[in-house]
C-alpha cells in the first residue's frame, strides 16, 4: 500500500489535507488541485478521504463568497465583524486601523453577487474625538474595494456606525490589553527600536518601520510573527518554571489556561490559531493520558483553523505557517540524516588526534548540523512561496537564519523571566537591563549590514500552476520518503519530548 505507514499512523493528517485541498478547490476552482488529490487518495482511507475533501468544497461554497468587483469600488452597506484594532502614525496623520469579516454587503448593483465571510480592512483618521469601538458587528455606509489576495478594502463615506444588536467581539478588549502591555514596557526599556521589538515579539503589533524594513530585506520577518515557536517555547519556560512546585497535570491545565488567555489577547490570525490548536491537542494529549503525535495534531489544526474560517486558505501567513511546519515533521528527520553523511561523528581517538583549531571547528559544526538541516527544510518549503508573491528570495536569510533565532529566542526568554518576577523589583530591572543591552546589539547587527549584501534570487515568471506542480511533487517525495522505512519515523509529541 503506497501511503501504508504515514497516513495509517496519522490519518487526522490525511483528513485535514484532504478537507483543506477541497476548500481551496471550491474557492480557486482550479482543476490542478486535484494532482496532489489524487496522492492522497492511493490509501485504504480514500473514500474516507473523498468525502472530507467534498465536504470542504460544500463548506466553502455554502459559508466564503468573494465577489469580483472594479478597482473603482462600489457602494453599499456593509456588514462587518471587527476583529482588531491598532493605532498607527506616519507622515501622512495619525490612523485607526480596523480589521474584521464582511458578512453581507447591500448595494444597488444587481449585478454584484454580496460577498460573505471575506476578511476585510480600513482605516479612519484619528480626530481626538470618540471613534467606533471593535466591540462587535457594525453596520456602515462604504465604497468597497478590492484588494489583493481575496480580500476587500473600505472607505467610510459615514460616520455613523449603527451596532448590529447582541453582537460582541474580543476587538477593543484585545488594544485595550496591547495598549497597556506596550505602556508597561515603555516605563521599563529606554531604547525605542528594543521596546518595538520586544513588545511585537509578545504581541505581535510592530510600529518601527526601520526595524521592519530590516528583517524583510534579509529574509527575517518570520521571526517578528507570533507562531508555534512562540507558544510552544513559551510553555515550555512555564512547564519549566512549573515543574518545583506544581504535579506535571496540574502545570499541563494551567498552562492550557495561559497559553489560552494569550491566545484572546492576540486574536485568531492564522498562525497564531494554528499555534494554539497545536499546544491545547497536545497538552489536552497528555491530561487525557493519550499521546497524539506532532502530525495529528497539525492535521487537527488544519481542519478546526479552516471550519472557524475557510478563508484563511487564501492567507499568506496560513499557507507559510503549515507548509513549513509540514517539511519540518516530514523531512528533517531525512535531511538530518543526509547532513549527518556529508559530516560524520568522529570517534573519541579521531578527535584527539586533531589540532586545537580542528577540534573547536568540529564543536562548532557538530553544534550547527541540526541547525543547518532545519535552515535547508524551511528554505525548500518556503522558497516557492517566497518567489510567488514576493517576485524575490533574499539569499542572506540561508546565514542569518543559522543564529538570529538564538538571538530572539534569548531576547524572549528574558522578556518573559523579567516580567515573571515583575514583584522583585531589583531582579526584574537586572533582567530587563541586561536584555535590553543584548537585543540593542544584535538589531544594530541587522541595521549596519552593509547594503552590498542585500542580494537577492529573484524569479519573476511565477504562477499558481508550477506552485501546484511543486508543493504536489514535495508531498510525493515527503510520503515515499515515509513510506520508504521498513521502520517509518514516530512523529511524537513535540511539546513532551
Amino acid at each position: 500500500m503506497f501511503n501504508r505507514h504515514l497516513f495509517d499512523k496519522n490519518p487526522a493528517l490525511f483528513f485535514g489535507i484532504s478537507f483543506y485541498l477541497g476548500i481551496t478547490f471550491g474557492i480557486y476552482r482550479e482543476y490542478l488541485l486535484l494532482l496532489p488529490f489524487l496522492l492522497l487518495l492511493r490509501n485504504k482511507r480514500k473514500i474516507i478521504g473523498l468525502l472530507w475533501g467534498i465536504a470542504g468544497v460544500i463548506f466553502s461554497l455554502t459559508y466564503y463568497h468573494y465577489s469580483e468587483i472594479s478597482p473603482q469600488g462600489i457602494s453599499g452597506i456593509a456588514t462587518v465583524n471587527l476583529e482588531s484594532v491598532h493605532f498607527q502614525k506616519s507622515r501622512f496623520g495619525r490612523f485607526y486601523y480596523y480589521k474584521g469579516i464582511l458578512s453581507d454587503f447591500e448595494t444597488q448593483d444587481p449585478s454584484i453577487t454580496p460577498p460573505k465571510n471575506v476578511p476585510v480592512s480600513f482605516k479612519i483618521r484619528d480626530k481626538k474625538s470618540q471613534r467606533p469601538v471593535a466591540n462587535g458587528t457594525y453596520r456602515l455606509y462604504c465604497k468597497l474595494m478590492p484588494s489583493p489576495g481575496q480580500r476587500y478594502q473600505l472607505k467610510v463615506l459615514d460616520s455613523t456606525w449603527e451596532k448590529v444588536p447582541y453582537s460582541f467581539s474580543l476587538g477593543e478588549l484585545r488594544f485595550k490589553a496591547k495598549k497597556a502591555f506596550n505602556h508597561f514596557l515603555n516605563n521599563r526599556f529606554e531604547n525605542s527600536h528594543v521596546k518595538n521589538f520586544l513588545a511585537g515579539l509578545l504581541i505581535g503589533e510592530y510600529s518601527d518601520k526601520k526595524l521592519q524594513k530590516a528583517f524583510s530585506q534579509f529574509g527575517l520577518l518570520h521571526l517578528l510573527a507570533i507562531s508555534g515557536f512562540h507558544f510552544s517555547f513559551m510553555a515550555m519556560i512555564f512547564r519549566f518554571i512549573l515543574r518545583p512546585f506544581w504535579a506535571p497535570m496540574k502545570s499541563a491545565i494551567l498552562i492550557c489556561l495561559i497559553l489560552t488567555s494569550y491566545f484572546l489577547l492576540l486574536g485568531n490570525n492564522p498562525s497564531v490559531l494554528r499555534a494554539w490548536i497545536a499546544v491545547i491537542v497536545s497538552y489536552s494529549s497528555l491530561i487525557a493520558k493519550r499521546p497524539v503525535s506532532s502530525l495529528n495534531a497539525l492535521g487537527i489544526g488544519l481542519m478546526i483553523v479552516l471550519i472557524i474560517k475557510p478563508s484563511f486558505c487564501t492567507h499568506l501567513g496560513f499557507q507559510f505557517s503549515f507548509l513549513v511546519t509540514a517539511a519540518i515533521l516530514l523531512l528533517f528527520p531525512y535531511i538530518d540524516s543526509w547532513i549527518e553523511r556529508l559530516f560524520p561523528k568522529r570517534t573519541a581517538q579521531e578527535i584527539e588526534s586533531l589540532g586545537f583549531f580542528d577540534k573547536h571547528l568540529l564543536l562548532i559544526l557538530g553544534f550547527f548540523k541540526p541547525v543547518i538541516s532545519l535552515n535547508l527544510v524551511t528554505t525548500i518549503a518556503s522558497l516557492p512561496l517566497s518567489l510567488f508573491y514576493f517576485k524575490s528570495f533574499p539569499l542572506p536569510s540561508l546565514i542569518y537564519n543559522l543564529y538570529m533565532p538564538f538571538f530572539v529566542m534569548f531576547s524572549l526568554t528574558f522578556l518573559i523571566l523579567g516580567i515573571f518576577f515583575s514583584p522583585i523589583a531589583p531582579l526584574s530591572a537586572l533582567i530587563h537591563s541586561i536584555n535590553e543591552k543584548f537585543t540593542l546589539f544584535f538589531l544594530n547587527m541587522t541595521f549596519d549590514t552593509p547594503k552590498n549584501l542585500n542580494f537577492s534570487l529573484s524569479f519573476e515568471q511565477t504562477n499558481c500552476y508550477l506552485l501546484i506542480i511543486y508543493y504536489s511533487l514535495l508531498m510525493g517525495i515527503a510520503i515515499y520518503l515515509n513510506n520508504k522505512n521498513n521502520k517509518p519515523i514516530i512523529h511524537k509529541n513535540m511539546y513532551f519530548e
